[in-house]
């Protein structure tokens, strides 16, 4: 029996939901998308996904899966693997790295909604000893983040860095000199078609701002482009 389609359910300025949209891309998985506004969540979502919290793939009626690291494995198992390392150690240290990346997205979620310049100052130092640690993990030799493949760190990371790129376009975040591993990167990941893709039917520097206003209204980023 054939399983149905899976369906992705999100909104569009999430960033992990964007991890798993890459991933589907990447693979060229047949799939739903249901999108949804965050501020008028269905109460359906509530019984599939603990707290309303999305992405959610559902694969059935009765499977749906809610946590953005688990979507991403689960997708690279039944397209060929290969994203993600089958040996324990590296394994163990992509996945570690896919967390540390959720972290640094809760930082930026500070930098976008503090209320003024000294709590955005404040949020800015966190956010630059957390990019310096992104830095200083890059595989040396690259070009992608754990070496010469693309993978689901690499997909965890596009989207933070993508959105990263568009605030410091708004306010400055660090010297254009720092951190240039990462910026390299940053260009290479941007570049990949999947990620081109993910957001080919946004304008995502206006969805950007939309975003920056819902979030951090009347805030320190949110008065900067009035």
């Amino acid at each position: 029996m054939n399983m149905p389609p899976p369906e992705l359910i999100y909104f569009k300025s999430c960033p992990f939901a964007q991890q798993v949209l890459i991933t589907l891309l990447h693979r060229d998985i047949a799939h739903q998308r249901t999108l949804i506004n965050p501020s008028e969540r269905p109460d359906w979502l509530v019984r599939i996904s603990p707290q309303g919290q999305i992405p959610v793939l559902r694969l059935d009626d009765k499977v749906a899966l809610f946590e953005s690291s688990a979507i991403l494995e689960y997708l690279d198992a039944i397209s060929g693997g290969g994203l993600i390392s089958n040996r324990p150690m590296e394994r163990a240290q992509s996945q570690s790295w896919i967390q540390f990346i959720g972290s640094c997205q809760t930082g930026f979620g500070q930098l976008i909604t503090a209320a003024n310049e000294e709590s955005f100052q404040k949020a800015r130092h966190s956010y630059l000893q957390k990019i310096a640690f992104l830095e200083n993990g890059i595989d040396t030799l690259g070009p992608f983040f754990t070496g010469e493949t693309f993978s689901l760190v690499d997909i965890a990371l596009a989207p933070l860095l993508m959105r990263l790129h568009e605030l410091s376009k708004l306010v400055r975040l660090h010297a254009t000199s720092e951190f240039p591993r990462l910026q390299e990167l940053s260009r290479l990941l941007l570049a990949q078609p999947a990620v081109q893709s993910s957001i080919a039917d946004l304008d995502f520097p206006v969805m950007f701002r939309s975003m920056i206003h819902m979030r951090g209204a009347d805030g320190y980023v949110d008065s900067l482009i009035r």
